[in-house]
């Protein structure tokens, strides 16, 4: 949960998972159209890697899907280079 209240203090609604280790969130502007090149760009930029919502079906396009599997600093860490990814392709 800290990690999703991070995401939403940097700009990027992410909801609360009530009982599911993936969290799903809507790509920001501009990545909202293209799920594949986002997190391409994503783990080449930080190394932090999150599942493109296209592999996941049409419908699933314009989302990622993240995997809340490790402790919780390594999750926040994780969202500091995705902040630090977003604020620098804005």
């Amino acid at each position: 949960r800290p990690t999703t209240g991070h995401a939403n203090r940097i700009g990027w609604s992410v909801p609360v998972p009530l009982a599911t280790m993936y969290v799903w969130a809507k790509l920001p502007e501009p990545w909202a159209g293209n799920s594949v090149k986002f997190c391409t760009s994503l783990v080449e930029a930080t190394g932090v890697a999150v599942a493109p919502g296209a592999g996941f079906g049409k419908a699933g396009e314009g989302y990622v899907r993240f995997a809340l599997v490790q402790e919780p600093e390594v999750l926040e860490r994780a969202v500091e280079r995705i902040s630090g990814f977003l604020q620098s392709h804005q």
